[in-house]
Order: C-alpha cells, then structure tokens, then sequence
C-alpha cells in the first residue's frame, strides 16, 4: 500500500516532520514504519557537556555557600556578585542542554520517540520562569522522562515527582509537617 497522505500524517502527527525521502519510505507502510519506532530502548542524548543534576546542584549548594558569606560581610558588591554567578552557572548549562535536545530531534531515527519524550516532558511540566529550576531543566527531562518514555507510567511518575527540579519548581524544600524535626531546624534557603 503506497498512501501519500497516511505517510504524511505518520511523519507528521507521529513524528517530527518528514525528511528528505521520508514519505516515499514511510508510506509503503505508516503505521509499520510508527510502531517500529517502539523497539528498542529509550534514547538517552549523549554529550559530554551535559551534567546530571547532583553535579549542578552541587555547583549551585558552593554558589550559595559564598552568597551567605558574602551577606555576613554585609557587602552588597559580594552579593550582587554571587547572584551573578548563580546565572553564570545556569545559562550555559541551559543552553547545552537546549542544543543537545535540538541535534537529538534533527539526528534521531526515532521522532516518534522523541513526539513522546517532549508529550511527557510537558505533561510533567516545570518552568525555567523559576530561576532556581533553570540549570535542571535539562537534567531533568535526560534524568526522570526520557529512560521511562517506554517503559512503565509508575515508574515515570515516581522519577518525575522525585527529580529535584520539580521538587524545587513546587517549592516541596518549603513544605514540611508544623512539628517535624525539619521544621524544628527553622526556615530553610534555596
């Protein structure tokens, strides 16, 4: 069976958009060329400047660390300097981890798999709007959505409300039982 337009809502709704070749290829068989797209394992994006979220919390625990000091020396140049290097710290990694997305999206072989990843990812939504999830935006959908895309819906939604980044995006370091033992400590800063 050779449908044109079955093959373009493959590649289309199913997909990314067609490439070059593509809807002859596809459209021998559209739901064949979709459900083949499931073999396999969920694809990781591979590129060495990525860090995982334990990295740049760490990053951002010593930028913290030096803004605390920098308010006890009660110098507003200290502090408007460790701020600065909060932002300093979260754009690049931003910005690698919006670049690796987008060669993803143009390399992969599997655009249904990536349609999927970014459903997911949006469905378990966070906002760069937050400052403090901006460097884990990434980590986040590399490190909760994408090893689970095809695998088990429990899994995903227990590595999605465990990842850091929604953790911080909900403010869940804030919310904490009246007698706990956390709260006994006093207010906590992010």
């Amino acid at each position: 069976m050779d449908d044109p337009a079955l093959a373009a809502i493959a590649v289309n709704r199913f997909g990314l958009g067609a490439r070059p070749g593509e809807l002859a290829r596809v459209g021998k068989d559209p739901r064949g060329a979709v459900a083949a797209q499931l073999a396999g394992g969920a694809p990781q994006l591979q590129d060495a400047a990525l860090k995982s979220s334990a990295d740049i919390l760490s990053q951002a625990l010593q930028l913290r660390r030096e803004r605390r000091a920098a308010r006890t020396d009660a110098s507003a140049n200290a502090d408007a300097a460790a701020v600065m290097k909060v932002a300093q710290l979260y754009k690049p990694i931003y910005a690698d981890e919006t670049s690796a997305r987008i060669r993803a999206a143009l390399a992969t072989e599997r655009p249904f798999v990536e349609r999927l990843t970014y459903f997911w990812n949006n469905h378990f939504a966070i906002s760069v709007d937050k400052a403090v999830v901006l460097g884990l935006a990434g980590s986040f959908e590399r490190e909760a959505i994408r090893p689970h895309v095809l695998g088990s819906f429990s899994e995903m939604l227990l590595a999605a409300t465990r990842h850091p980044a929604m953790l911080l995006y909900l403010d869940n370091q804030i919310s904490i039982g009246p007698h706990s033992q956390l709260a006994e400590r006093g207010p906590m800063e992010i």
